[in-house]
């Protein structure tokens, strides 16, 4: 094995046993998990490795970071939803867009707009006359109660005249099978659910399996936001 430049790993799994996994040179973490497939029967985009206290992140070439022949590594297994899911069919009125990484973070992006009266110049603005409405949430995943999933809201930005306050937590839920899933979001002005406005549950598609399990997110430019009552 020296002649090859392969490590042999031992990898410890949820059930207390554990198996021995090689790691060849240019493997990354992401590259490892997706070989665990048939051992584990669990799709990569559920696992997450552990050495030591450190959670070894999918892009990581493992060799390169020091992996040493014979190391140790956890294997933990989550269902927390991983990919891209969007508002499918897509409608003029609304878009949602919704990252769920491997790590737990998240971030999702809302924009809503609706026809108004309202004579538009240079100067209209649709997001002061309550035209338009974009939303952006960054925050952490986890497993909530009674099947329901609790996103952590840490970083919140619109743009629009709201009703509501800033949430401090989105919830969701897995569909049945993994190809939806269902959000609960603030709509001011209901494109995202049929015309309801209002806090509502809206399902998901998805559309892209995060590749390497991590994602920028999407991007938002809200940047102000008004609340009224």
């Amino acid at each position: 094995m020296a002649g090859t430049g392969e490590r042999a790993v031992v990898v410890l799994t949820p059930a207390g046993g554990h198996f021995t996994a090689r790691v060849s040179p240019g493997d990354t973490t992401w590259t490892l998990k997706e070989r665990l497939e048939v051992d584990v029967g669990r799709p990569a985009r559920s696992m997450r490795l552990i050495q030591g206290e450190e959670v070894l992140e999918d892009e990581w070439a493992l060799l390169e970071r020091g992996l040493a022949d014979g190391a140790r590594l956890t294997l933990v297994l989550s269902d927390l939803p991983v990919g891209t899911f969007e508002l499918r069919p897509r409608n003029a009125g609304a878009s949602v867009l919704a990252v769920f990484e491997s790590t737990g973070r998240v971030a999702v992006q809302v924009h809503e707009s609706e026809r108004t009266s309202d004579s538009e110049d240079e100067h209209y603005d649709p997001y002061a006359r309550r035209a338009a409405w974009a939303q952006c949430y960054f925050g952490s995943c986890r497993q909530g109660t009674a099947g329901k999933l609790v996103i952590a809201v840490s970083h919140c930005a619109r743009t629009g005249v709201f009703k509501e306050e800033e949430p401090q937590e989105l919830l969701a839920e897995a569909c049945e099978g993994d190809e939806e899933l269902r959000l609960q979001l603030p709509c001011p002005a209901g494109g995202c659910k049929q015309g309801a406005a209002g806090l509502c549950w809206v399902t998901l598609q998805r559309t892209h399996i995060i590749a390497d399990g991590r994602s920028e997110g999407p991007g938002c430019g809200a940047k102000r936001a008004r609340t009224v009552e």
